[in-house]
């Protein structure tokens, strides 16, 4: 997710939480930045981010680039 939030031209930075958990935090230009919790579940990927956007995917880019939309 972070190289594809990049190939858009989004910075991002990762945090790991000590249960494991990585968090991809992306700033906004109007302030809060966005944090999306990311976890693999065999051959996907899921993505939350906001409070009802979730993502299961295998292709990460389709989902950073509807998070590259929502940062505006």
């Amino acid at each position: 997710m972070m190289r594809d939030l990049r190939l858009l031209g989004v910075g991002s930075s990762l945090s790991m939480a000590g249960s494991g958990e990585a968090v991809l935090t992306v700033p906004r230009p109007s302030g809060k930045p966005l944090a999306v919790l990311c976890g693999d579940h065999g051959e996907k990927w899921v993505f939350h981010w906001a409070r009802d956007r979730v993502a299961w995917v295998e292709d990460s880019m389709s989902v950073a680039a509807e998070i590259r939309a929502a940062l505006s």
